[in-house]
């Protein structure tokens, strides 16, 4: 009873945050953003910690100082999707916040072209949801999601990713035919492969062991859709612009599904190695190297390939 009034409570207070600053003046908007994340950088002592540790875990320099643009990144990534709809119309235009590196685009929509559908890896780096509204301007969006512990929150976001023509499939429940039905229709799924997770396969992230979703690897080798790693980071001379950068992965046929996912992994983290501050150091991204829990069910259910 108590769980369930706070939740309610904290939903109701974000939800009229939100109402609040999608009634403010865009820049002051934006200084919110970063006041936020300057705020949650004080404030969220666990976070930090956490932040802190991995970062010297993965023997990144810069400390605090990582940290602290971190958290003002997050606040300022937080007040963009708040204010998606100012910008919403300019998405896949001349006039978009977000552009593509040199190749990025025209190297993902001559996949798409394929007909095979497109397996996009991608990590919590830059603002990863207006990557997926700006990318669903050019090819069908499917990303696959994990739930909030309010449902409400999932509601929110669901309808947010929809108005931004992006799909959302949850892994919570039976996902798999959803997913394969996906890139029949020859769509692009997202899928974020930078979370902790227990299960899949242990590979390596900046040099220690970190169990890893081999989804997107046994996908590949169950359907042969292309996979390609898709990062999004702030424009170094304007903070308020964004760089799609889009890399096709190369995936032998003698490869087993560790080696996969091995390879997407190491392309994630060359990109996180190049913006740190834009990556999520709080996420507890190595938590389950001390279990030895093996694949699940669900991700041994994947046909291992059609060879």
């Amino acid at each position: 009873m108590l769980k369930r009034a706070k939740n309610r409570v904290i939903y109701h207070l974000v939800m009229a945050l939100v109402w609040l600053v999608r009634r403010l003046p865009l820049a002051l908007a934006r200084a919110c953003g970063r006041l936020l994340g300057l705020v949650a950088w004080q404030v969220a002592g666990r976070e930090r910690r956490r932040a802190l540790s991995n970062l010297a875990r993965a023997g990144v320099g810069g400390g605090g100082r990582v940290v602290r643009r971190m958290f003002r990144h997050l606040g300022m990534s937080a007040i963009e999707c708040v204010l998606m709809g100012r910008f919403r119309g300019r998405l896949g235009t001349d006039q978009s916040p977000v552009c593509f590196s040199e190749g990025s685009r025209e190297r993902l929509l001559a996949l798409v072209a394929e007909g095979r559908g497109v397996l996009y890896a991608t990590a919590h780096l830059g603002n990863w949801e207006l990557m997926a509204a700006e990318v669903a301007r050019w090819a069908p969006v499917t990303v696959l999601a994990k739930p909030s512990y309010d449902e409400r929150f999932s509601s929110f976001i669901r309808d947010f990713r929809s108005a931004n023509r992006v799909r959302s499939i949850s892994v919570a429940g039976p996902h798999l035919r959803q997913v394969l039905e996906a890139l029949r229709k020859g769509e692009v799924v997202g899928v974020l492969l930078d979370q902790p997770v227990p299960t899949g396969c242990r590979v390596s992230f900046f040099g220690q062991p970190a169990w890893t979703s081999s989804i997107v690897a046994r996908l590949h080798r169950s359907t042969g859709a292309p996979v390609v790693c898709g990062t999004i980071h702030r424009d170094p001379v304007d903070e308020h612009s964004h760089v799609i950068s889009i890399h096709s992965v190369s995936m032998d046929k003698t490869w087993t599904v560790e080696q996969g996912t091995q390879a997407i992994t190491t392309h994630l983290e060359t990109a996180v190695r190049q913006h740190p501050e834009q990556w999520a150091w709080s996420l507890d991204r190595w938590r389950s190297t001390e279990t030895n829990v093996l694949s699940s069910p669900t991700a041994n259910s994947i046909p291992a390939s059609n060879d």
